[in-house]
C-alpha cells in the first residue's frame, strides 16, 4: 500500500509558548538488547552444515576509485539474470535453494530482491552457516512491494537460503530475482569484531580540534539514550551516509517517532523504507578507542521507515520521517529533541552533533554570523571548535542559552558556494570553516500538520497522477503512483510492465501489465501444483483457477473424489488436506468366482 499525505499549511499560537518554543523532550528507557536483524534464536537455517558448498558468484574487484567521498561507502553492481544456485534435501526433509554470491574485499553487503513473491522463507547469511544469519523474509517483502535491499551482511560473502513452503510443486526456479549487490568498502564501516580488546585512548592530536569526541560532553549525547543516529542509504548507484535526529511532536505517542535528516540524504519513500540507522555509535568514555566498542554482539541497528515529506530545493532541504517505536526500543533507549521556531539571531551561540568523515558521533561548536547567503531558509554558521563534513548531512543544529538548547536548524553542507579554496567557507578542520544550514522556522512551515497531529502521520490519500488497479476477482487493489519522470511505482518501488508481480490477501498472485492503450491492468498467475502418485514413479500437475479451484486439463479435480489412473494400472484418489494435494492408492481387486 503507498500512503500519501496531504499537507495542510497553517498557523499556530499559544500564549504561554510565545516564541513557539517546545522545551520539553521526550525519552525511553532502554531496554534489554535483541537480535532484530539477526535472529540468533530461530533454528531455521541451522543443519545446512552437511550440505555441499552452494553455487558460488564471485565478483570482480572493487575499484577504490569510487569511493570519492568520506559519505560515499562503496558501489551497487548488478549481478547476472538469473542467479545461480542449486537445490538440495536437508535431513530433516527440506527442500532449500541455495545461492552465494562473493565479493573479495569487502567489508559488508546487502542484497536487493525484485519480483518477490514466494510461498517460504528466504534466510540470508555468512560464510559461518551456524550464525549470525538475517530472515526469514517471506510473501511480498518487509513491505508488501516485492521489491526491497536486505540488512547488511557483515561479511565479504553471503549465501541465499529460499526454504518453500511446499517442496513438490516449487519447481526448479525460485520466485523472486536477485537483482544487485550493494559493496561496502570504507574502512570506517563498522563491523562486530572480536571480544577482549583493551579499552585504550587514541590521542588527543589524532582529532581534537576537528574532531570533537562527544563522550566528552556528556550532556549533548548521553550513550544508550541516543537522539542522533548514523544513517545509511543505499540506490542502485551505490551506499552512502548521514545523519539524523529525533525531533519531539506536540503530542505523545506510543507508536511512532519522527526523525529529520536532510532532503538530499533521504528523497523517496524507497530509499526510506531501505535506510538503516545505527544508535549508539560512539566511544564509551572520552577520547576512548573506537575497536573497542566493536565487540561480537550485534551493532545497535533499526531497519526501514516511512518517508512523510522531503524538499530539496532553493528554499529547503530535509526530509521528515517516521519511525516504529518499538523497533528503536528494541535495541536501545531513545531521547528527542525540543526545537524553537524563533528566528536564529547574528552571533548566536550553536553547536551540532553528527557523524562527521562517517567517524563515531563528533560535536562541533561555533556561531551564527551575517552572511550574504543568510535568507529566511538558510543561515551561515561558523565553526570555531569542531567541524562537520561530509556524513554530517542532516544533524541538528541547537542554539539557546545555558544548557536549554533546542534545534534551531538542520545542517546542510559545507559545499563552497564558488567551488574554490579561497572561498570564506575554508576546509575543514580549520577555525574559518563555516557552513549552512537550513533554519527549522522556515522547515515548521511544511512540517507543521504532522507535529501537530498524530492523525497526520497516517493519512491516505489517492493523489492525482496515481491509478487504483484491481486484483482481479480477489477484491483486493493497489495503488500505482506516476513518478516526475513518467515511470510508475508501488510503495516507492519501480513497476515494470510484466514482470512485477503482487500478492491478494487469499493468496493470488498477480502480475501489472501495462497495455498498448495505456492502462495498468493486474492478470492472475495461475499455480501450479505437482503430485506424486505414490511410489509409482508418477506424477500429475495441477492448475489452481482464480476462484480457488483446482483442474487438471479441463476437468476440475475435487478433494476426495478425482481418481487417477497410471499406465500400470494403478490407481490413485487425490485429496486436499490443509492446503496441500496428496495422492492416495486406491485398491482396485474384485472378487472372482
Amino acid at each position: 500500500m503507498v500512503i500519501i499525505i496531504i499537507l495542510v499549511l497553517g498557523s499556530w499560537s499559544c500564549s504561554s509558548l510565545a516564541a513557539e518554543v517546545l522545551s520539553q523532550s521526550a525519552s525511553s528507557e532502554g531496554q534489554s538488547k535483541a537480535a532484530s536483524t539477526t535472529d540468533l534464536a530461530s533454528s531455521e537455517p541451522r543443519g545446512r552444515g552437511q550440505l555441499a558448498p552452494p553455487q558460488e558468484t564471485v565478483l570482480p574487484d572493487v575499484d577504490l576509485e569510487v569511493l570519492h567521498d568520506p559519505s560515499w561507502l562503496g558501489p551497487t553492481q548488478l549481478l547476472p539474470s538469473p542467479v545461480e544456485g542449486t537445490w538440495e534435501w536437508t535431513n530433516e526433509g527440506k527442500r532449500v535453494w541455495r545461492s552465494r554470491i562473493r565479493s573479495p574485499g569487502v567489508r559488508a553487503l546487502r542484497l536487493r530482491f525484485e519480483n518477490f513473491v514466494i510461498q517460504g522463507s528466504v534466510w540470508l547469511y555468512d560464510d559461518e552457516w551456524n550464525g549470525p544469519y538475517l530472515g526469514p523474509y517471506s510473501g511480498a517483502g518487509p513491505h508488501d512491494t516485492g521489491s526491497f535491499w536486505s540488512q547488511f551482511v557483515f561479511s565479504e560473502s553471503v549465501t541465499v537460503e529460499y526454504v518453500p513452503t511446499n517442496p513438490i510443486s516449487a519447481g526448479d526456479s525460485v520466485p523472486f530475482r536477485i537483482h544487485s549487490v550493494a559493496q561496502i568498502m570504507d574502512k570506517k564501516f563498522p563491523v562486530p569484531g572480536s571480544r577482549g580488546k583493551k579499552q585504550g585512548l587514541l590521542p588527543r592530536s589524532d582529532i581534537a580540534g576537528c574532531h570533537l569526541d562527544v563522550s566528552c560532553y556528556p550532556s549533548l549525547q548521553t550513550r544508550n539514550q541516543p537522539s542522533v543516529a548514523r544513517l545509511y542509504i543505499t540506490t542502485e548507484e551505490g551506499t552512502g551516509s548521514c545523519t539524523g535526529f529525533l525531533i519531539n511532536p506536540r503530542y505523545d505517542s506510543d507508536s511512532y517517532l519522527l526523525m529529520l535528516t536532510a532532503g538530499h540524504c533521504i528523497s523517496t519513500q524507497e530509499q526510506a523504507q531501505s535506510v538503516s540507522f545505527l544508535w549508539n555509535y560512539q566511544t564509551e568514555i572520552c577520547y576512548g578507542n573506537p575497536d573497542w566498542i566493536q565487540w561480537a554482539e550485534p551493532l545497535d541497528y533499526t531497519y526501514g521507515a516511512t518517508l512523510l515529506v522531503s524538499k530539496d530545493d532553493d528554499d529547503d532541504d530535509f526530509a521528515l520521517l517516521r519511525l516504529s517505536q518499538s523497533d528503536v526500543t528494541e535495541v536501545t533507549g531513545w531521547t528527542s529533541l525540543g526545537w524553537t521556531t524563533s528566528p536564529v539571531r547574528s552571533g548566536e551561540q550553536v553547536y551540532t552533533v553528527g557523524h562527521p568523515d562517517g567517524s563515531l558521533k563528533r560535536a562541533a561548536f561555533g556561531e551564527s554570523i551575517n552572511s550574504r547567503w543568510n535568507s529566511d531558509s538558510w543561515q551561515i554558521v561558523q565553526w570555531r571548535l569542531g567541524t562537520t563534513e561530509p556524513g554530517s548531512s542532516g544533524s541538528p543544529v541547537l542554539g539557546g542559552e545555558g544548557e536549554d538548547w533546542r534545534v534551531v536548524g538542520i545542517h546542510y553542507g559545507s559545499t563552497k558556494p564558488d567551488g574554490s579554496e579561497e572561498s570564506i567557507w575554508g576546509p575543514y578542520c580549520h577555525p574559518d570553516h563555516r557552513a549552512r544550514f537550513n533554519r527549522f522556522s522556515h522547515v515548521w512551515e511544511t512540517i507543521k500538520p504532522y507535529m501537530e497531529s498524530a492523525s497526520e502521520l497516517l493519512t491516505a490519500d489517492t493523489p492525482p497522477g496515481s491509478l487504483v488497479v484491481p486484483l482481479g476477482s480477489s477484491g483486493d487493489t493497489v495503488t500505482l503512483v506516476q513518478a516526475d519522470n513518467g515511470s510508475w511505482r508501488l510503495g516507492g518501488a519501480l513497476v515494470r510492465s510484466g514482470e512485477t508481480n503482487v500478492r491478494a490477501e487469499n493468496g493470488n498472485i498477480y502480475t501489472l501489465t501495462f497495455t498498448q492503450d495505456g492502462r495498468w491492468t493486474a492478470t492472475y498467475s495461475p499455480m501450479e501444483v505437482t503430485v506424486r502418485l505414490g511410489t509409482s514413479g508418477y506424477i500429475v500437475t495441477l492448475v489452481k483457477a482464480e476462484d480457488g479451484s483446482y483442474w487438471r486439463g479441463n476437468r476440475e479435480v475435487q478433494s476426495g473424489s478425482s481418481r487417477i489412473s497410471t499406465p500400470n494400472g494403478l490407481t490413485y484418489r487425490l485429496d486436499l488436506v490443509n492446503g496441500q494435494w496428496t495422492a492416495v492408492r486406491v485398491d482396485n481387486s474384485s472378487s472372482v468366482m
